[in-house]
């Protein structure tokens, strides 16, 4: 059952969006799954207009694809293309790091820090561990936002922002593991003192590192679940 709800100052088809990408990323909606706007339609009680809106933005995002018959699919993760865009990130946000380290404001630097904080926190939490992950989840994907737009390259942006929902669906399988998320962690420390010092090269060879990470743990465990 898909939930949403409403909120009157944003667009609709943008809520709708938000309520099935979030199903999507959680494993709500089964990989391989068909999808059928007549049935989220009823099922989210409103017009197709927006949903035909969010599933446009879906396919875009690459969370649904159309398979050779031409049917709506919510997109299967395999380790082919786990490497193809883990490759594609590690070539864009090194560069990113690499010009964030020479731009990137105090207040940018501010905000890591107390990313950096946060992420501690939930670190050494152990007891909902649901709400954990989904919880580093997010400073994660902050932590990479603020670098990126850092940068000051709106092209490179763009095409980040194309990788981030797929990025995040495949982020989410290892990030359950305590130990996965200790490293992430010191990574990002890291990271953040070479953006600090200024150091364009060693951030870009730190951030180049952590992304190889993230795809080399991902690739051993999709070969284990095979």
């Amino acid at each position: 059952m898909i939930n949403l709800k409403i909120v009157k100052a944003k667009p609709l088809y943008m809520q709708v969006h938000g309520a099935l990408r979030q199903e999507i990323i959680n494993g709500k909606l089964n990989y391989g799954e068909r999808i059928n706007e007549v049935k989220i339609s009823q099922t989210l009680e409103v017009s197709r207009g927006p949903v035909r809106e969010s599933i446009s933005k879906l396919e875009q995002e690459g969370l649904l694809v159309r398979d050779e018959k031409n049917v709506l699919r919510v997109y299967t993760p395999n380790a082919d293309d786990l490497k193809n865009i883990y490759e594609c990130r590690r070539a864009l946000e090194s560069l990113a790091a690499e010009k964030a380290a020479e731009s990137i404001s105090d207040q940018g630097l501010a905000d890591l820090e107390q990313l950096m904080v946060k992420s501690s926190k939930v670190l050494d939490e152990k007891d909902d561990l649901e709400k954990s992950t989904t919880q580093f989840l997010e400073l994660n994907s902050e932590f990479h936002h603020i670098i990126i737009q850092a940068g000051e390259n709106k092209r490179l942006l763009d095409q980040v922002a194309q990788l981030k929902s797929l990025t995040r669906l495949y982020r989410k399988f290892n990030i359950h593991n305590h130990e996965r998320r200790a490293v992430a962690h010191s990574q990002h420390y890291n990271i953040f003192l070479a953006l600090k010092d200024r150091d364009s090269k060693k951030a870009k060879e730190l951030m180049d590192e952590h992304i190889q990470y993230d795809m080399e743990s991902l690739l051993n465990l999709f070969l284990r679940i095979k």
